[in-house]
C-alpha cells in the first residue's frame, strides 16, 4: 500500500489567501488595550 503526500497546493489550499488570513490574525491578536483592561505600565 502506497501512500501519496499531499501538498497544499494539490489539496486544494490557496497559499496567498492563507497567508492574508494568518496576517490578519496576528493583528489581530498583537492588538494592545488601552484604558481600562491595559496591561500595567509599570
Amino acid at each position: 500500500m502506497s501512500e501519496r503526500h499531499l501538498t497544499y497546493a494539490d489539496s486544494g489550499v490557496d497559499i496567498a489567501k492563507e497567508e492574508e488570513t494568518v496576517k490578519t490574525l496576528i493583528e489581530k491578536l498583537s492588538y494592545v488595550r488601552k484604558g481600562i483592561g491595559a496591561p500595567s505600565q509599570e
